[in-house]
């Protein structure tokens, strides 16, 4: 996978809980974290500036190019489905702040397969 998907996800989210002025950035790094402990073994993380969170399987068996966009704003996460080159969209969803963990677990099981991990 590209050198994007490099960092950890726990240094992921130390990095975003230093900018502790941005909303964006403190609501992305508490979803990483409640969602660490299913996601971490299957499926990695990057972010992109410190306003949303970028997810893609860690196993070769699936597309590369298929991703899970996350973003933030104002008390709702948007969650994305993307694949291909260009970023198709293959599905899309919003939910409140506090609904955030389960619609990421419905969203990271579409890309890294099987069921969601107990944890």
């Amino acid at each position: 996978m590209s050198s994007e998907f490099d960092e950890s996800w726990t240094d992921l989210a130390e990095r975003l809980e230093g900018y502790d002025q941005v909303p964006q950035a403190m609501h992305c790094a508490a979803l990483l974290r409640r969602a660490m402990p299913r996601w971490e073994e299957r499926v990695i993380v990057s972010s992109w500036w410190v306003h949303g969170l970028r997810f893609a399987a860690a196993s070769t068996e699936r597309p590369p190019d298929e991703q899970v966009r996350v973003q933030w704003s104002e008390g709702t996460f948007e969650f994305k489905l993307t694949r291909g080159r260009e970023a198709g969209l293959v599905t899309a969803d919003r939910c409140r702040t506090e609904n955030g963990t389960t619609l990421l677990d419905a969203f990271l099981v579409q890309i890294a397969g099987g069921e969601v991990p107990i944890g």
